[in-house]
């Protein structure tokens, strides 16, 4: 875990919103900079996934970061064709 506070709040926040368990949270980082986004790393144990998570734009920081994305195809990677990725706004 990166990032978070003395007392833990964002990771609190986090466990009670997607109601994970520790366990479950493989890496979290709640570090929000230029080029630094918050995001987590964590099981489905439902649908037997890998969950990667990445925090929306809440900021002229997270603007500059967006705009200075860019999209690659997964093949460029050499992953497995049956592997998948789903987008949820």
């Amino acid at each position: 875990m990166e990032g978070d506070n003395c007392c833990y709040c964002n990771f609190s926040a986090l466990k009670d919103t997607v109601k994970v368990e520790n366990g479950d949270l493989l890496y979290t980082s709640f570090r929000n900079n230029v080029f630094q986004t918050p995001f987590f790393v964590a099981i489905d144990h439902s649908t037997n996934s890998i969950v990667i998570a990445i925090r929306g734009t809440m900021s002229l920081r997270d603007a500059i970061t967006d705009l200075m994305a860019e999209a690659k195809p997964l093949e460029e990677y050499n992953f497995p064709p049956e592997f998948k990725v789903s987008f949820q706004n």
